[in-house]
């Protein structure tokens, strides 16, 4: 089989658990109506972390912040669903 191109691309998903009782799926209404996300700039996907932050997202860096923390306020609430994707065959 090729592997560049176009094929046929196998893959499984499963829960990955990260939330209370071993759920994939955190769902609340954050304090204050705010959110924050911190990331570290050793991450070699920062830049596009930063980019989606602050382009998309809308969200505010906090000056100074030691890791780089990002606040977005004015949310009613936050649903992260974990999942766990892995590649049977290519």
């Amino acid at each position: 089989m090729a592997k560049d191109g176009i094929s046929t691309v196998q893959l499984s998903i499963e829960p990955l658990p990260i939330g209370p009782g071993e759920t994939n799926v955190i769902d609340q209404t954050p304090d204050g109506n705010e959110v924050q996300i911190s990331i570290t700039t050793a991450d070699k996907f920062y830049n596009a972390w930063k980019n989606y932050f602050e382009n998309t997202l809308q969200m505010t860096k906090i000056t100074g912040s030691d890791p780089p923390t990002w606040r977005k306020t004015g949310i009613d609430r936050v649903i992260v669903k974990a999942w766990k994707v892995k590649v049977i065959n290519i």
